[in-house]
């Protein structure tokens, strides 16, 4: 019983393997680079100017 339970989970592997396989040669064949060195998008927003550094007194020492 061992035995075909670990043959289903390797067949099941893969036909997992082959359909990503297949997947990421359709998306090649759309264009899509998923390892692209293009910069993420992120939902901060840039800033024209940044604010200005607030200035600090040194303590006085007694």
């Amino acid at each position: 019983m061992e035995d075909r339970k670990q043959a289903l989970i390797a067949e099941l592997l893969k036909q997992k393997e082959a359909a990503i396989a297949a997947f990421d040669e359709k998306l090649g064949t759309l264009g899509y680079h998923g390892n692209s060195s293009g910069r993420k998008r992120s939902h901060h927003k840039k800033s024209a100017t940044a604010p200005p550094k607030a200035a600090t007194k040194p303590k006085a020492e007694d």
